[in-house]
């Protein structure tokens, strides 16, 4: 099944093809929030990190993320699904890389 957003969901099995800072910010923006509320309700005092963020460049610290998560009212399991996935899709990047690009044999 999918949801709103165009996530693929079923059972806990999650499709991600964003970053997981792409992927809070629409469930920021679900919730109503701009980008300078939840910074502000994140405790940041302007929004560049939290854009930094949704842009994947940069994570937030773990109490930010969970702090996040419930202003946007995603559950823990949402939360660690993205997560694994996010890891999930890192590594399979990395291994992408590795396979396309090996080591040039060492010649005399």
């Amino acid at each position: 099944c999918c949801n709103a957003m165009g996530w693929f969901i079923t059972g806990e099995r999650y499709m991600i093809e964003t970053s997981l800072g792409e992927i809070f910010k629409k469930y920021r923006q679900l919730a109503g929030f701009s980008q300078k509320e939840m910074s502000q309700k994140l405790g940041y005092s302007n929004p560049q990190m939290l854009s930094n963020f949704e842009r994947g460049l940069c994570n937030l610290p773990i109490e930010k993320l969970d702090h996040y998560a419930q202003l946007c009212d995603l559950s823990e399991d949402h939360v660690l699904g993205f997560l694994v996935a996010n890891y999930i899709s890192f590594v399979q990047a990395k291994r992408k890389d590795a396979i396309s690009s090996p080591k040039k044999l060492a010649t005399k």
